[in-house]
């Protein structure tokens, strides 16, 4: 891939701020291109057959998606689109449902602008990438067999760790 090469990005989120910021650190990025924002469903669609799409960043919270079937369609007709989830807060529930459809990219509205682009990265590159939040949410009270009945919490280094193991190095 040469360095003039762009990666076309799309927001799709209800909150200006966020997307602004979002908006700001795209187009002052080399690597990526801000090819629009929506903040409903309908104007997603419309960005989304109007170019090809790398990534798509959005929150399923903020967003009238009906429920995650919208998400899963939008992985079904636009297959060369990757998704990264921005959000406040996820449940296990939504995670694991989250997975079942192929979004495997999921990081908190905290996230600094590194952590932001390695995510970006991670899911144009077909790659796996959660926050530290939800590695922490993945692991909270999975107890496995035969260990202690004490169910610990992964220290920051072994956070650091399995983040490392779900990016592929």
């Amino acid at each position: 891939m040469e360095q003039t090469d762009q990666f076309n990005i799309v927001l799709a989120d209800s909150q200006f701020l966020i997307c602004e910021s979002l908006k700001m650190l795209i187009q002052n990025s080399d690597q990526y291109r801000f090819a629009g924002s929506a903040d409903n469903l309908y104007n997603l669609n419309i960005l989304l057959n109007s170019a090809d799409i790398d990534l798509l960043i959005t929150d399923f919270n903020l967003i009238d998606y009906s429920g995650f079937e919208n998400l899963k369609k939008i992985t079904e007709d636009f297959p060369q689109t990757h998704i990264l989830i921005l959000t406040n807060q996820v449940t296990r529930n939504e995670l694991n449902e989250l997975a079942r459809i192929g979004i495997k990219n999921l990081i908190y509205k905290t996230a600094d602008p590194e952590e932001i682009f390695a995510a970006m990265d991670s899911a144009i590159r077909n790659k796996k990438y959660y926050s530290d939040e939800v590695l922490e949410l993945l692991f909270e009270n999975n107890q496995l067999p035969n260990v202690a009945a004490e169910p610990g919490y992964l220290t920051p280094a072994e956070i650091k760790i399995v983040k490392l193991i779900t990016s592929g190095l």
